[in-house]
């Protein structure tokens, strides 16, 4: 796993809604490298979107 510290944007596949396909976008790295990402050989990250009308629960809008 790449060394991302908490807070890093980094470039993530995620899929489109039917699942058919990947694209790459930016996401905030929220877990800490060494209390989780490092042990669990995993990360947290939040997807960041222009999408207003997206149906994504608990999502969070930020202004500018």
């Amino acid at each position: 796993m790449a060394s991302f510290e908490r807070f890093d944007v980094v470039r993530v596949p995620f899929p489109f809604s039917d699942r058919q396909a990947q694209k790459h976008r930016p996401a905030l790295v929220l877990s800490d490298k060494a209390a989780f990402n490092r042990p669990a050989g995993h990360g947290v990250m939040a997807m960041i979107t222009s999408a207003v009308h997206s149906p994504w629960p608990l999502d969070v809008a930020i202004a500018d």
